[in-house]
């Protein structure tokens, strides 16, 4: 516990030296203190706590209630808080709320076997358990809202549990960024699951010039380029609602940069007035 405070103590120092503040504003949700980010995930939250806990967490309750351990106690209750956050507290969460739960399962597991132990001399309780347990099946068999990210529910898991090697285009997209310099003037906008590793291979980047975006919008791009001054775009693997590159009206010269990465583009952002009558119009339509 004690490591575990320490931790977020230096954790909040840390980002409040990061932003020079002690806060920062998103403008979904506002003004965020230190330790919480944006997070638009609560009902993958329920289907996690189901899927990872759903059979171990009444057994868990029947554990602590019998076998009362302050300290034990505690961390559970501060584990499970910090990853049920984005119940809690709405879209936003403390940190990555997931792997909060999974910093748990190994108190879960062996306060389980206890509780199971306690649990088998009481029928009623035993009834209550195995009612609780079916709950996943209940919305596999009449299709609950959140069964359906119930099966995708735990993440960091790969298949049967065996090491999954990288995309090769993720390796590629960190070898491509590592050889190749794109600083100054330059904005990367990059899918998500791209963008660790273009984070990988430029160290310590500047926030607004490496940008996380799952659906690059014209608008999207368009207020990417105002608001950071680029002069240069480099788009990678980015989903459009529409794959012709010439929608983007504040960008010209849309080509991939090789041959060999196609999923990377490249564009110059139109210069001074006609980039921002093409910003005004495109955000006024």
């Amino acid at each position: 516990m004690f490591t575990g405070l320490t931790g977020a103590v230096v954790n909040a120092l840390l980002e409040t030296w990061y932003w020079r503040k002690p806060y920062s504003f998103i403008k979904a949700v506002g003004v965020l203190p230190p330790g919480l980010t944006v997070s638009f995930e609560h009902s993958q939250v329920v289907s996690y706590l189901v899927a990872g806990y759903g059979v171990t967490l009444p057994l868990v309750l029947i554990a602590l209630a019998k076998h009362w351990k302050p300290y034990i106690a505690s961390t559970v209750t501060v584990l499970l808080l910090a990853g049920l956050s984005p119940l809690i507290a709405p879209y936003s969460s403390v940190a990555t709320w997931y792997r909060f739960l999974i910093g748990v399962a190994p108190l879960a597991s062996t306060l389980s076997i206890i509780g199971l132990a306690d649990s088998m001399r009481n029928k009623r309780i035993t009834l209550l358990y195995l009612v609780t347990a079916s709950l996943p099946g209940l919305a596999f068999t009449y299709g609950y809202n959140w069964s359906f990210d119930y099966t995708r529910a735990l993440r960091e898991f790969p298949s049967t549990l065996t090491p999954a090697p990288a995309d090769g285009k993720l390796l590629e997209t960190m070898s491509f960024f590592k050889n190749n310099d794109f600083t100054g003037s330059t904005v990367i906008v990059a899918h998500p699951d791209y963008a660790r590793y273009v984070h990988l291979a430029i160290r310590n980047p500047d926030p607004s010039r490496l940008i996380w975006v799952n659906y690059a919008t014209n608008e999207t791009v368009c207020r990417i380029a105002e608001s950071t001054g680029a002069k240069e775009i480099v788009l990678v693997a980015v989903k459009t609602p529409d794959t012709n590159t010439t929608m983007y009206k504040c960008l010209s010269d849309i080509k991939p940069v090789d041959k060999e990465h196609p999923w990377i583009l490249v564009a110059q952002v139109k210069e001074n007035m006609e980039t921002n009558t093409a910003i005004r119009e495109t955000l006024s339509n």
